[in-house]
């Protein structure tokens, strides 16, 4: 889970940066004569929005790449090779590997992974939200995605359109922004982000908690011939569908012979 607590952190700092703006705009308020208001101070808003909806694609492009290289092959058969330059794989020939030799096969996996997410990803939708996170394992049905889809929305405007009345209305108004809209988006991301990170602990963080006590317990069975079994079940119950084969490997090894080897590395990872 260390790489997921950094993640948490960078987004922690990002969107800390996205609050000090709406503060900003406070201050401005509070500071600029009547005639500036509207104008400096809705613009810091908008520069807030957009700001924020880049947070929010950094934490899920940073989920992705956590995640990714560890995904089965026909995910990892969408990415591109490293240096390809396109958002979508082609076949290459074997000459194409030279320029990384003494690479290994996981870091390269892993450097066209990131290649791929800082070039071609961007979410501009629930959809490509939703996908990212099947890909990653997490699930979110029960959440509310409303909110975040209108900072989705809302940051296209800005982007693209400079926050303006669209073009068939002959004027030049902006659309309305205040500090209670961007409230409101922070606390859906950050609520989005509480969400992911329960549903990050469940799926990958209690699994390996029960993962390594099931080791432990094992090496015990191994060494000594005999331990109480009473936290098996549970143990099982959270392991089993994230790590299925481990839950038989272990059933073998603890009423078995275990080689010194074997025995070394269960030591290791027995320990929490």
């Amino acid at each position: 889970m260390r790489a997921y607590e950094e993640i948490s952190n960078r987004f922690n700092r990002n969107i800390s940066r996205v609050e000090n703006l709406v503060r900003l705009h406070a201050s401005v308020l509070s500071e600029e004569p009547e005639n500036t208001k509207l104008e400096q101070g809705d613009d810091i808003l908008r520069a807030a929005m957009v700001f924020l909806h880049a947070t929010l694609e950094d934490f899920l492009r940073s989920v992705l790449a956590w995640r990714l290289p560890d995904s089965a092959s026909d995910e990892i058969d969408k990415i591109p090779l490293l240096g390809q330059m396109q958002k979508t794989p082609a076949k290459f020939n074997l000459g194409s590997l030279v320029p990384f030799k003494g690479v290994t096969v996981d870091q390269l996996i892993k450097d066209s992974i990131y290649e791929h997410l800082d070039k071609w990803v961007s979410f501009n939708d629930v959809a490509q939200i939703h996908a990212a996170l099947k890909i990653s394992g997490i699930n979110l049905d029960d959440f509310d995605f409303k909110t975040l889809a209108s900072v989705m929305s809302r940051r296209h405007e800005i982007v693209h359109r400079a926050d303006t009345i669209p073009l068939d209305t002959l004027t030049d108004s902006l659309s309305p922004i205040d500090a209670k809209t961007l409230h409101a988006a922070i606390g859906a991301t950050r609520a989005f982000f509480d969400c992911t990170s329960q549903a990050i602990k469940r799926s990958f963080y209690l699994p390996q908690i029960a993962m390594n006590k099931l080791l432990g317990y094992a090496l015990a069975l191994a060494e000594h011939g005999s331990v109480s079994l009473k936290e098996w079940p549970d143990a099982f119950d959270r392991t089993e569908a994230t790590f299925p084969r481990l839950k038989a490997d272990l059933l073998n090894i603890g009423f078995g012979a275990l080689d010194p080897a074997k025995k070394n590395i269960l030591s290791n990872l027995g320990r929490e």
